[in-house]
């Protein structure tokens, strides 16, 4: 993911993302296209399959980072019957809130009307907190999301929820906050019989945000939880992604 020198601070309000930024000179980051821009990619041309995976990227990279690192082929290259659109939702949409707001517009409900039976949401970093968004707002509407080094939250909380002994034994102190309230329905989501997709984590060992990783990772099953050695980076998102779509056997 590209580099942003800019120090940012990440607020949840609402069930939406607002991030605010501390630099001057950043009036571009709240430039969205609407419609959102899209990269559909289809299995086969002409034909719909019966599943789509949406594909959101991370700060800083475009819709067409996935196809340039090989995330189309390995889709391919399993299998699989989905097709495949990118989307090219880029900071600007967390920065105004409207990122849930535009998904379901402009991507989620489409896909309905378009007949398409399965929706699966893949993120990367910021792509990762988007799909989750999406996932708590519209738990009806996708079924499996598969997190790829997300961003949980600022570390003060993930560290409080260390300290608390992991997420099972953590309890909000401020329910009212938006982070904290993420963190609740995670909670909620990992009972027994409760609403909402599948959740798929995959993170470098050394990634800079793997302890919020390494937290939502117990409320998940041992098998939906993958871990590879490297950093936040392509080379090692690559890696994870080869192996959730490897073919069995």
């Amino acid at each position: 993911m590209a580099a942003h020198r800019s120090p940012l601070r990440w607020l949840w309000r609402g069930g939406a993302f607002v991030v605010a930024v501390a630099a001057a000179g950043c009036a571009w980051l709240y430039t969205t296209a609407v419609p959102m821009r899209t990269e559909p990619h289809p299995r086969v041309a002409g034909a719909r399959a019966p599943t789509l995976l949406v594909l959101l990227p991370g700060r800083g990279d475009s819709m067409s980072a996935f196809a340039a690192h090989g995330f189309l082929d390995d889709v391919r290259a399993s299998g699989a019957d989905v097709d495949i659109v990118a989307v090219d939702a880029y900071l600007g949409y967390y920065v105004k809130e409207t990122i849930v707001e535009r998904l379901m517009a402009d991507v989620i409900t489409p896909a309905r009307q378009q007949g398409y039976a399965h929706i699966w949401v893949a993120g990367i970093s910021m792509g990762g907190l988007g799909a989750l968004a999406l996932a708590r707002d519209h738990a009806d509407v996708v079924e499996r999301l598969v997190l790829i080094a997300p961003y949980l939250g600022p570390q003060g909380l993930l560290e409080k929820i260390q300290a608390a002994g992991g997420p099972a034994r953590w309890t909000a102190d401020d329910p009212k906050d938006p982070a904290q309230r993420m963190w609740m329905w995670l909670k909620r989501r990992a009972e027994p019989g409760a609403r909402g997709p599948t959740i798929e984590l995959a993170f470098g060992a050394s990634d800079r945000l793997a302890l919020g990783h390494r937290l939502l990772a117990q409320l998940l099953p041992p098998a939906a939880v993958h871990e590879e050695a490297g950093a936040h980076d392509w080379v090692t998102w690559r890696k994870l992604w080869k192996r959730l779509w490897a073919p069995p056997g």
